[in-house]
């Protein structure tokens, strides 16, 4: 059951993806805004509590106003090809990773080299995910705290009034001593518990056609 719950997260969070690409031209002022990107991978647990439990307060609060949000999916995925890779939890993962890409981008190509690319070269490299950058700033195991690092990071007009009332909406989960992340594999051909290959690109785009089409 919890592998049902992991993917009814991920539905939950490509809902989440809707709302962000409908709100994302809601702030004016691109020089204003605080770049925050999200790289994650879908059935992460901690990565689908963290945007549907965390991350929609930018949505429900007045964040969004000087928020520039970008949300990677990708996470711990690896390319074999360009048209096949492994994803730590498995096909299923890939497949939605590449729904929520789509849903990102509006992406008519099945590929999502984007992503990957983008999460392959990132400096410092990621070490987990979920993985938050705040204006170049990587935030660590301190993602949750994403609300403070954004008002600090804020330097134009008119403050949101959410940044006056940070200590409101800050997760009370900040300091648990269990680290709230999926690990990256270490280097080397060994494969995660759980990963298996995904196949072509293309048949991952034929089943996730048949998903939006059914």
């Amino acid at each position: 059951m919890v592998f049902s719950n992991q993917v009814s997260s991920s539905f939950l969070t490509i809902l989440f993806i809707s709302l962000f690409i409908f709100h994302s031209d809601a702030a004016p002022n691109n020089y204003t805004r605080v770049n925050v990107s999200l790289y994650f991978e879908s059935l992460c647990p901690f990565c689908g509590n963290f945007i549907v439990n965390q991350l929609g307060l930018v949505f429900e609060t007045d964040l969004i106003s000087i928020v520039n949000l970008r949300l990677i999916p990708w996470g711990n995925a690896r390319r074999i090809t360009n048209s096949s890779w492994t994803c730590q939890h498995g096909p299923d993962e890939c497949l939605i990773n590449t729904v929520e890409a789509c849903a990102v981008h509006l992406w008519s190509d099945p590929v999502q080299l984007q992503a990957a690319y983008e999460t392959e070269h990132l400096q410092p490299p990621h070490r987990f995910v979920p993985w938050v950058i705040v204006n170049n700033k990587t935030l660590e195991q301190d993602y949750q705290n994403y609300v403070t690092h954004i008002c600090k990071a804020y330097t134009g007009p008119n403050r949101p009034g959410a940044c006056s009332r940070t200590p409101e909406i800050i997760p009370s989960n900040i300091d648990t001593p269990v680290p709230q992340v999926c690990y990256a594999r270490k280097t080397g051909n060994s494969s995660a518990p759980g990963e298996e290959k995904a196949g072509s690109a293309k048949k991952l785009w034929r089943k996730t056609k048949t998903w939006f089409m059914s």
